[in-house]
């Protein structure tokens, strides 16, 4: 069986959603591509756009979602290494590509993360665990039945 990410639901209203979920893993030690035309996410209580760049180094980034925020859909493609940005539509795209870890949002509380990483995978899981996400699972080939990495 081969593992492609996890999937969960987190209630809504969460303003720390990005740092909640992804807690557990060195973010700051990734590059973070934001797909700008697949992201709504509000800063609290201003309402502007939380991420207004489309690149973020690991600090830059941890800084960003550190900040009340709440997110309505989202595509996030994290690298281990700058390098120029591809968006990325399928999950052979993603096997093909450099990319380390894709997270998607939609909806305001269903999340998917897709990683190559076992160990990030299992620590994202164990997360989801510990903090109560609802149904979650891990993605497998047999289960994962989305056919675009896009949240729109």
């Amino acid at each position: 069986m081969n593992i492609r990410g996890i999937s969960f639901r987190v209630p809504q209203g969460r303003t720390d959603l990005l740092r909640e979920i992804l807690d557990g893993i060195n973010v700051q030690s990734l590059f973070w591509y934001n797909v700008e035309s697949q992201n709504e996410v509000w800063s609290i209580p201003r309402y502007e756009e939380l991420f207004k760049e489309e690149y973020y180094d690991g600090p830059s980034f941890y800084e960003q979602i550190k900040l009340p925020h709440f997110v309505v859909f989202l595509k996030l493609q994290a690298y281990l290494k700058e390098e120029p940005y591809v968006d990325i539509h399928t999950y052979d795209e993603f096997m093909e590509s450099s990319c380390l870890l894709l997270v998607l949002i939609y909806d305001c509380e269903f999340v998917e993360i897709f990683s190559k990483d076992k160990y990030i995978t299992q620590k994202l899981f164990d997360n989801a665990c510990r903090k109560s996400f609802l149904e979650t699972v891990l993605i497998t080939d047999e289960t994962d039945g989305r056919t675009k990495m896009d949240v729109l």
